[in-house]
């Protein structure tokens, strides 16, 4: 398929008058040299729109559907190579709002607990 070849107004007019005597896109394409997606953007521009809004739809969803597959697995990884202990500072710290305040009452606490092990 050539890449970067415009068809001219002329050659557009031909196509339509073409395809609408019943030439199939694919024998339009050969005969032109382009891909049977521009035979259809040229033929029929409002399908062409259509599906092009609709992959784009696909993709984002696809998207994403992926993104929200990677956060509970990055979870679930993250949990998996902490102990028990961790884990439940670590499901704390997902739920939490303001994390940096509960960082610091860990911190205080475990300056206190060392403190009284000293």
């Amino acid at each position: 398929m050539a890449r970067g070849w415009k068809l001219m107004d002329d050659q557009k007019a031909a196509i339509e008058a073409v395809h609408d005597t019943g030439v199939p896109y694919t024998a339009l394409a050969v005969q032109y040299g382009v891909s049977v997606a521009t035979i259809l953007r040229v033929c029929r521009q409002d399908t062409y729109e259509r599906q092009k809004a609709a992959n784009r739809r696909y993709q984002a969803a696809n998207i994403k559907k992926i993104t929200e597959t990677r956060k509970v697995t990055h979870q679930n990884y993250r949990l998996s190579f902490h102990a028990n202990s961790d884990s439940e500072v670590i499901e704390r710290l997902n739920s939490q709002e303001n994390v940096t305040d509960y960082i610091r009452q860990l911190v205080l606490r475990d300056i206190k607990n060392d403190a009284v092990k000293e």
